[in-house]
């Protein structure tokens, strides 16, 4: 009842603001109905945070959130919408999840830049379909596709003749270009995912754009998240060429944003300082000399430590566990032949994906001189279901089950903290790299190739 009469207040305090008032307060109150919900909340995401909103079990939702103005994603279950939210609104949102992109509508203080990125993400899909559909188009056509649908986008903008404010214009018309950029940025990595090939570089005329982008805009960086993720995969490709990462990391050190020098350093770190990156000496010193922040420094340094200790030319580390005959198999039992080896798990829907494709790279090098093993981290409580797995699946190779799973000794010193990892070692035990390609990659044979 307490929570009801504060909205209440709250609600009149809101209606009897004018709009250019809305700044002084840092909430926003969102209220509607949800039909067919799949879930008890309704999820609001920014930037890898989360609110949750709860449903009542008439489909209401009333709830006050302490926001900053940007751009978020509203989802229940697996439907959702793009919102703009500016603290001080107080938007009414009604839906139907079972047609939900269709039904969605908005009323009240914030309802008309909502409706236009609902009309906007409409008229998109007309263009680009899905995005399969569109990452799978040769560079001309997708560049046309992208160029149209950033100009109607901004044609719409200019159009919508519903209340929206006048710095909404000028953050979406950021947006639509970021947007543009990215799906730039994207490009390679998604025809080459969806083509099942590898290298497709990008187009020069697309790289130039990303290089004058400026980079240092704290504003955008806070308010829109398309920006901030275009920033930080800008730097990261930066630092998988040697040639790039000093110039990289100039730039970074003389940004006038305290805010998004940080936010990047934190990001590349967890992103380029782990196993199997050759360039990892270089972006740990060049990280520790640039970053400020200790705490960050501290935490590295006792990673890099880790990391220098499975570089390649080491000695890799050991192991002895159960095979799938019930006895046990060691690494120096291996020595005389190359090893790849798959940490996987039953549970793991990406390291089964692999599995044809790794059939496929045993059959393809039998009678050459590597061994491929897998180690599955499954709990022993398990392990019938592993040995039925790889029975089903009529896996090759020498199949294992560590002994503690994630806990277990080689999976640790290796650092693996997510699966599918794959590891190649010399016929002298020694590490190749202790993060190989996968079994899909065409790299991989080529590699193995290289070797055998």
């Amino acid at each position: 009842m307490k929570k009801q009469i504060v909205l209440v207040t709250l609600m009149a305090t809101l209606f009897s603001c004018k709009k250019e008032e809305k700044k002084a307060v840092d909430y926003v109150l969102i209220s509607g109905n949800i039909q067919h919900h799949k879930e008890d909340n309704l999820i609001l995401y920014k930037d890898g945070g989360i609110q949750k909103i709860e449903i009542e079990k008439d489909g209401t939702f009333l709830d006050t959130l302490k926001l900053e103005q940007g751009y978020y994603v509203l989802y229940n279950g697996k439907k959702g919408a793009n919102l703009f939210l500016t603290p001080g609104d107080n938007i009414n949102i009604t839906v139907d999840v079972d047609n939900f992109d269709e039904s969605i509508s908005f009323t009240g203080e914030g309802a008309g830049e909502n409706n236009y990125l609902k009309n906007k993400k409409r008229t998109i899909f007309a263009i680009t379909g899905k995005h399969k559909t569109l990452f799978e188009n040769d560079v001309k056509s997708f560049d046309e596709k992208i160029k149209k649908a950033k100009d109607i986008s901004e044609k719409l903008l200019a159009s919508t003749t519903e209340d929206i404010s006048e710095t909404f214009k000028v953050i979406e018309k950021k947006n639509i270009l970021y947007h543009y950029y990215q799906q730039m940025n994207d490009y390679p990595y998604y025809y080459d995912s969806y083509k099942n090939i590898e290298g497709t570089p990008m187009p020069a005329s697309f790289r130039k754009a990303l290089q004058e982008l400026n980079k240092d805009n704290e504003e955008d960086y806070k308010t829109i998240g398309v920006y901030k993720n275009l920033i930080h995969v800008y730097y990261e490709d930066r630092l998988k060429n040697k040639e790039t990462i000093t110039t990289a990391f100039d730039e970074i050190k003389n940004f006038n944003s305290a805010l998004i020098q940080k936010n990047i350093i934190q990001y590349l770190s967890e992103e380029a300082i782990i196993p199997g990156n050759e360039n990892v000496k270089l972006i740990y010193d060049r990280i520790m000399e640039v970053s400020q922040n200790d705490s960050l420094k501290k935490e590295l340094k006792a990673i890099y430590s880790k990391i220098e200790k499975i570089e390649k030319g080491k000695p890799s580390p050991s192991f002895t566990y159960e095979n799938i005959n019930g006895g046990t198999t060691s690494l120096e039992e291996l020595r005389g032949k190359y090893v790849y080896i798959d940490i996987w798990a039953t549970w793991c829907g990406p390291c089964k994906k692999e599995l044809p494709y790794l059939k496929e790279l045993e059959k393809t090098f039998r009678n050459k001189e590597i061994t491929f093993v897998s180690i599955s981290v499954d709990e022993q409580k398990d392990k019938v279901k592993w040995k039925k797995m790889t029975e089903k699946q009529k896996l090759k190779g020498v199949q294992l089950i560590a002994d503690k799973d994630w806990d277990s000794d080689f999976v640790k010193k290796y650092l693996v903290e997510a699966i599918p990892r794959f590891i190649l070692l010399d016929k002298e035990g020694k590490i190749i790299t202790a993060n190989a390609k996968r079994p899909s990659s065409p790299e991989l044979k080529s590699t193995l190739n290289g070797l055998l």
